[in-house]
Formats: structure tokens, C-alpha cells, sequence
């Protein structure tokens, strides 16, 4: 079997969708004996510490905003 898949990001919110994403993930790690990255995405709450520090901070310019570009510059593979 060719390996199509060496990494696979998974970014979970704890939704019913992203569990259903993991799960398949999971399956096609499996499959492929592939690693199995997690980005965990929340709501930045007004109760999490130094949030009026974090709360309007600027992205660095430089910084990926794109995820596609994200995963492909960490050897994730989405398909």
C-alpha cells in the first residue's frame, strides 16, 4: 500500500464535527501508520489570565495566517 499520509493535523474544538474529524483521522492514521498532530482552537475567554495583554496584540508580520501554508511548512498533509 503507497503511504499517502506521514502527519495529519487535526484541529478540534470540541464540537460534534471536530470529534467526527478526529475520529476519522484516527482511522487514517491508523491506516497509514501516520502521526496524528491536535490543534485545539478556542474562544479566547475575558476569564483566561493576562487576557487585556493578549486581547488586540498585533500578529507578527511574518507570521502564517494561512493554514494551508501553516501545515504544508510543518510537513502536515491535508487531503
Amino acid at each position: 500500500m503507497e503511504v499517502l499520509y506521514k502527519k495529519i493535523l487535526v484541529p478540534v474544538d470540541g464540537s460534534v464535527h471536530s470529534r467526527k474529524a478526529l475520529s476519522h483521522a484516527v482511522a487514517l492514521a491508523r491506516s497509514f501508520a501516520a502521526e496524528i498532530g491536535i490543534l485545539y482552537v478556542s474562544v479566547l475567554s475575558q476569564q483566561v489570565p493576562l487576557y487585556d495583554q493578549v486581547k488586540g496584540s498585533k500578529i507578527p508580520p511574518n507570521a502564517s495566517t494561512d493554514p494551508v501554508n501553516f501545515a504544508k511548512a510543518n510537513n502536515f498533509y491535508l487531503n
